[in-house]
């Protein structure tokens, strides 16, 4: 055999071995490499045993939603009804017929009740050397429906008033004097507003309806001139005056009533 044969057969057995050893291999490859499933539509199977049956899934846990999630607010707790405090006051008024009174008040924590103590003084010059002074206490009760500013009350005192006359009688100043004490009520209503700075500003209207009354009568007069006519007239009149004035009921008006509560 000559040299360009072996070498022909070398490179033949070569080439045959490396052709052989290639398919051996590739015949391996697709022993291991499992076939690829179709694309279908039905949800994957889990939890498959070594034999290929399916085994059931677990049972899902129940969620429990006893406990609120972190970023739920939470109810605030709910407080009691809260209530003001009673107020304490003073208080003056102008009107008629107890033109200037002052008064200390009292108004309940709910705003629907009011109470006063009142009490007034007043003196005047009239026509003819007459001069009246009168005085009065009261006290007063009140409701606001409501708690609003408007008001019903009642009131129940007693005013005092002296009437003196002085006419000149046979060269003489004879001064005739009629003391008249009377008890009395005041149904009443009005309004009364209450500011948060503490002033309270209001009026009134109402009906004094007097009862028990007397009337005191005294003189300066001597007896020398108490038989004249002039001094009969002066007695009648002063008199006449205090009964009158004892035993009308008359119309009640507080023109302007201020006051400060604390």
């Amino acid at each position: 055999m000559t040299l360009f044969s072996k070498v022909f057969l070398a490179v033949t057995l070569t080439a045959s071995m490396s052709w052989a050893q290639k398919q051996t291999q590739s015949a391996t490859v697709e022993k291991k490499t499992p076939p690829t499933a179709p694309p279908t539509n039905e949800p994957p199977q889990t939890g498959t045993d070594i034999k290929g049956t399916i085994a059931p899934s677990p049972t899902p846990k129940p969620m429990h939603f006893d406990a609120p999630a972190a970023d739920e607010p939470k109810a605030a707790p709910t407080s009691g009804a809260s209530w003001s405090r009673p107020l304490f006051g003073v208080h003056a008024a102008l009107g008629f017929p107890h033109v200037t009174t002052v008064g200390l008040d009292l108004v309940t924590a709910s705003r629907t009740w009011g109470f006063a103590l009142i009490g007034g003084a007043f003196n005047a010059d009239g026509p003819e050397n007459t001069k009246i002074d009168m005085k009065n206490t009261e006290v007063q009760a009140r409701y606001h429906p409501w708690a609003s500013a408007f008001y019903v009350g009642l009131g129940y005192g007693n005013h005092q008033v002296k009437i003196e006359k002085t006419e000149n009688i046979q060269g003489f100043d004879a001064k005739a004097e009629a003391n008249v004490k009377a008890n009395y009520f005041k149904p009443q209503l009005g309004w009364i507003w209450q500011y948060d700075a503490g002033l309270s500003v209001g009026f009134e209207l109402g009906y004094l309806a007097p009862s028990g009354n007397t009337t005191d009568f005294s003189s300066n007069a001597p007896g020398a001139i108490t038989g004249t006519q002039e001094y009969i007239n002066l007695e009648k009149d002063v008199k006449d005056n205090g009964d009158k004035f004892g035993k009308m009921g008359l119309p009640f008006v507080t023109l302007l009533r201020l006051g400060w509560m604390f």
